[in-house]
């Protein structure tokens, strides 16, 4: 029997690009933001 309705949303990810690792590593060493705020930032979870 094949299944036809699947519960399992799509999922998109996203890999940093090498300019948001560079953003990302400048935020952290700057101690300034939190992780939250980072990800906002970068626009990622």
């Amino acid at each position: 029997m094949t299944q036809h309705h699947s519960t399992t949303i799509k999922r998109t990810f996203k890999h940093l690009s090498d300019i948001d690792r560079g953003q990302l590593q400048a935020m952290y060493r700057s101690g300034l933001y939190t992780q939250k705020e980072m990800a906002d930032i970068l626009r990622v979870s």
